[in-house]
């Protein structure tokens, strides 16, 4: 009881959680299901954000990001309600997850012989049954032509 109290009493709360809170307490489940669903979700992504933004810290700690950094840190320093600081921030974020992606690729076995193009003024990567293939992220996100060979490719 003491949970879905606390659930409706978001429902006029500003912070992003507040519709999905919302609409768990008007699910009518019961209380120890919806608690379960939520630290479910939680545990199971809780890793996943923790590499996410240790790989965004470790971006912006390099000597090379000091001017990005302390501009972020200004940005972080305004008050929480400043949306136009929020969407900053994401940006940043997003930044640093696409230059310094959570994962740099994914290997693949290739399934059968194939011609994979490279992008304009670029041969085309021959490819046979049975080659490793690596698709780097890392190197995607910073060309657009790679990106969509990167994403054909898994």
């Amino acid at each position: 009881a003491t949970v879905k109290s606390t659930v409706k009493s978001f429902a006029g709360y500003e912070k992003e959680c507040a519709p999905f809170l919302s609409r768990l307490a008007a699910s009518g489940r019961p209380t120890d299901e919806l608690v379960a669903c939520v630290i479910g979700l939680a545990v199971g992504s809780a890793a996943n954000f923790a590499q996410a933004t240790a790989q965004v810290v470790d971006f912006y700690m390099l000597e090379d990001r000091s001017e990005e950094r302390a501009a972020l840190t200004a940005e972080c320093k305004k008050n929480e309600w400043d949306q136009e600081a929020m969407e900053l921030i994401r940006g940043y974020v997003r930044e640093g997850m696409r230059l310094n992606p959570q994962f740099v690729g994914l290997f693949r076995v290739a399934t059968e012989d194939d011609s994979i193009p490279q992008g304009e003024g670029f041969a085309s990567l021959e490819v046979k049954r049975g080659d490793w293939l690596f698709s780097s992220f890392k190197n995607a996100h910073l060309n657009v032509c790679q990106l969509l060979i990167a994403y054909a490719i898994c």
